[in-house]
């Protein structure tokens, strides 16, 4: 789910980059969807990542080479996404007025 929510914000930023002229004051909306989405998922699995357990993903990217890329939420992490995507979503919110 981790590598999910980085595409999501990936798609998110060329969509607003690409259409946002068409879309107008609605831009704002397709930006704000990523870092919301983020702050959602970290209140649902608020319960494992602050427990101590922690969330990780791992995806092997070259298994020849054994390489892979490892994502991880612990308590430190989950407050940086807190603050990063919070203030975030409140620039979005500010530059819709």
């Amino acid at each position: 789910m981790l590598f999910v929510l980085l595409l999501l914000h990936a798609v998110c930023g060329t969509a607003v980059l690409i259409a946002g002229r068409r879309l107008g004051r609605g831009a704002w909306l397709v930006g704000a969807v990523a870092p919301a989405a983020v702050v959602v998922w970290l209140v649902a699995n608020s319960g494992r990542v602050v427990g101590g357990s922690g969330v990780s993903s791992r995806a092997e990217w070259v298994s020849a080479l054994g390489l892979a890329l490892d994502l991880r939420v612990d308590p430190f992490a989950a407050l940086m996404i807190v603050l990063v995507s919070g203030i975030g979503v409140l620039m979005y919110a500010y530059a819709w007025y």
